[in-house]
């Protein structure tokens, strides 16, 4: 069977990256004629210039036979000009490997190291050295490299989320391609193999890169280094850091990574940020913090605050942030958003998935924000005020969020009652990404980060009252349930569902066609032709999928595959009344 295979050092263990495979298998060092094999199929077709292969035969030689040295030298010299090869040649002779484990093989280093070195973008390297802030065998979400490049300033002419998240995507191919990242069995994710990241690790702690970073099971304080006035970036990952955290003099600190596995109360110094006067990223992961210290007001240059799986008690403190982009509060304890919050005029995206606690969001916080391109509220607060009303409204309303069309691009959100909408249609003709729930909670299975998702439960009447139904030709996944009125679902649209995968039906009552005859159907129009996913379950009216009068007008009974061309799975249950699927 066709799959791609990680090859490694001798002594490595391989693994089926794109198998879910439960043995391992060790690869020693190849035979002569087995690197070069390997090695052709690495640099592609390039090779076979006459005026290349004997300086790539030379190359090859240098890799020892290693296959992940072969691999990594080869991709990263594939369609190169004949200098580079010589240039590649000389670097991989005369390199020196510093820093390294007494287990890594200085060949290994030197490839890994060349494939870095001939990165055509420096933003695909600065990307892959944020990869190493990370500790060993970690499924790294790539959205971590959006929000922290876009703090940092590392995209050039990205001025949206979205622009940065196609930079990051574009980038991460690159590295995958070189073998320098690796797929991830988690969604939305990469890993780093551990002999990639200690190179990773080696270069970016050279003095002109500033990166410290340390990954250990228990820290007593802050680690001492023999100067931290070049540090640029920092990461500590542990499972509890026992003392206070006293401050630290680092004027060039941009990037400060703070993680650990065990929530526990973490004690600052007041003083603690008074010398991070650069900083531009904070994130911390499992902080308790009661409090945040007063030097809090020196990061004025902060544009991303990641604060995951905190515990969150007085931080009205963010106001003061002025230029901050990106606020990310995923899985944290907070009972109460700030209204301070609502001073972050620059703020672009705003994440507060999974804040169960969260209970109240006060009134013109969201409206404050004109600039937001990206609100994410999976399992958070639902406590919404009715848009309309005479009395005074002691939390924020949907008004706000529609209120912000003009930039609002990105929503994720649960709405427990579609009166809570309104006039809507100005805002779901603007988003391009989209996961809306709409009187059905939402749920871990349809986690689509990036994929359009719409779970609806009501009445056509009001689906379409607040255009809901714009929605439908943008949608890739489509729950309804307990829609009253529905006999079809081309009643809600007439137009084709056109990104239309996976549609799930449920407890319809009045539905007996899932497609009815309409004049665009006609002209063999395929509504469906998309759809992969099909399940119907206890809509005891259903009589088929197609409504025969659409296969008499076609006279061709074989219309109803072409409608239905990619479909995989269908699932139907309990649907009492049902004469046909197909009918021929």
């Amino acid at each position: 069977p066709r799959c791609k295979i990680l090859l490694t050092s001798r002594n490595e263990e391989v693994a089926c990256t794109q198998m879910r495979s439960q043995r391992t298998f060790i690869i020693e060092v190849l035979p002569e004629n087995e690197a070069w094999n390997l090695f052709e199929d690495a640099a592609g077709t390039s090779i076979n210039n006459p005026d290349l292969r004997p300086i790539a035969k030379q190359i090859a030689n240098e890799c020892k036979g290693l296959p992940v040295a072969i691999i990594t030298v080869g991709r990263a010299l594939e369609n190169r000009g004949k200098e580079e090869w010589k240039d590649a040649l000389l670097q991989l002779r005369k390199s020196i490997a510093k820093n390294i484990s007494a287990e890594m093989d200085s060949n290994v280093y030197s490839s890994i190291e060349l494939s870095y070195n001939f990165l055509k973008s420096e933003e695909a390297k600065s990307c892959f050295l944020l990869c190493c802030l990370f500790p060993e065998d970690h499924d790294i979400p790539i959205e971590t490299f959006v929000r922290y490049g876009k703090g940092i300033r590392l995209f050039q002419n990205t001025d949206t989320v979205e622009e940065a998240r196609n930079r990051v995507h574009t980038l991460v191919q690159t590295l995958k391609r070189c073998f320098l990242l690796l797929e991830s069995h988690k969604r939305g994710c990469v890993k780093l193999h551990d002999v990639v990241r200690d190179v990773a690790i080696s270069i970016s702690s050279k003095k002109e890169h500033g990166f410290v970073v340390i990954c250990s099971d228990e820290i007593e304080e802050w680690p001492e280094i023999d100067t931290w006035e070049d540090c640029t970036t920092i990461s500590l990952v542990t499972n509890e850091i026992k003392k206070r955290l006293d401050s630290l003099v680092c004027p060039k600190l941009k990037l400060l990574h703070l993680s650990t596995d065990l929530l526990h109360q973490q004690e600052f110094n007041e003083n603690f940020f008074s010398g991070m006067d650069k900083l531009e990223v904070l994130a911390f992961q499992k902080i308790d913090i009661q409090s945040l210290p007063s030097s809090w007001q020196h990061l004025q240059n902060m544009r991303t605050l990641h604060l995951e799986d905190c515990v969150l008690k007085d931080i009205s403190s963010i106001g003061a942030l002025v230029k901050l982009e990106i606020l990310r509060l995923v899985g944290s304890q907070i009972q109460e958003l700030p209204r301070e919050i609502g001073h972050l005029h620059h703020l672009k995206l705003l994440d507060i998935t999974k804040c169960y606690q969260l209970k109240r969001i006060p009134p013109a916080v969201f409206s404050s924000l004109t600039r937001l391109e990206e609100l994410y509220m999976k399992n958070s607060f639902c406590q919404w005020s009715p848009v309309q009303g005479n009395e005074e409204k002691t939390c924020a309303s949907l008004d706000e969020v529609i209120s912000l069309s003009d930039h609002l691009k990105v929503l994720e959100i649960y709405i427990p009652q579609v009166q809570l909408l309104g006039q809507s249609s100005v805002l779901f003709n603007s988003l391009t990404r989209f996961g809306i729930s709409i009187c059905m909670r939402l749920y871990s299975s349809w986690n689509c980060l990036f994929e359009n998702y719409l779970r609806f439960g009501g009445d056509t009447e009001s689906m379409i009252e607040c255009g809901i139904h714009l929605l439908l030709n943008k949608c890739e996944k489509l729950e309804l349930r307990d829609v009253e009125s529905l006999k079809n679902v081309t009643q809600l649209n007439e137009d084709v569902f056109s990104r239309l995968k996976v549609l799930s039906i449920a407890r319809c009552k009045d539905m007996e066609y899932l497609i009815n005859l309409t004049t665009k159907f006609t002209r063999l129009a395929a509504p469906l032709g998309l759809l992969e996913e099909l399940e119907i379950t206890y809509s005891n009216n259903l009589k088929g999928l197609c409504h025969p009068d659409l296969l008499h007008l076609q006279r061709d009974p074989t219309t109803q595959f072409q409608l239905f061309y990619n479909l995989t799975t269908l699932k139907l249950y309990d649907c009492r009344k049902l004469q046909y699927v197909f009918s021929m």
